[in-house]
């Protein structure tokens, strides 16, 4: 089991420190499988922590140590929203960013299966 655990968070670790060094000086997110289970959340934090990425999608995934309660934690907009416009990543990212002008915008280009066609029509 321990096994297991390690490896686990080595590979996290490992693969969150190769994204850094790919990224040259990019910022980069780490936004967890939502289909893992919840309590894999703040230990998969520490290791991408570990690994050089600063920024996570749930507040579990944050470093403890951080002062502020929702530092380095970052939102994007709801795959339901793309499914309320009927897949159409474009539509959605206007109306959320119409609503939430304020909020940094993060599109979620994987809806549809194809992120380098929604990238390219986001853009």
């Amino acid at each position: 089991m321990i096994d297991g655990i390690l490896a686990r968070n080595t590979s996290i670790a490992t693969n969150a420190r190769n994204c850094v060094l790919a990224a040259k000086n990019k910022e980069v997110i780490f936004m967890g499988d939502r289909a893992d289970h919840y309590v894999n959340q703040e230990i998969d934090g520490k290791a991408v922590a570990i690994g050089g990425i600063k920024l996570v999608s749930t507040l579990a995934q944050k470093v403890k140590e951080q002062s502020q309660p929702d530092e380095n934690v970052f939102g994007s907009m709801p795959h339901i929203l793309i499914q309320g416009f009927g897949g159409n990543v474009v539509a959605a990212t206007k109306a959320f960013h119409k609503n939430f002008p304020n909020h940094k915008l993060i599109a979620l280009v994987d809806y549809n299966n194809n992120v380098i066609k929604d990238s390219l029509r986001i853009w």
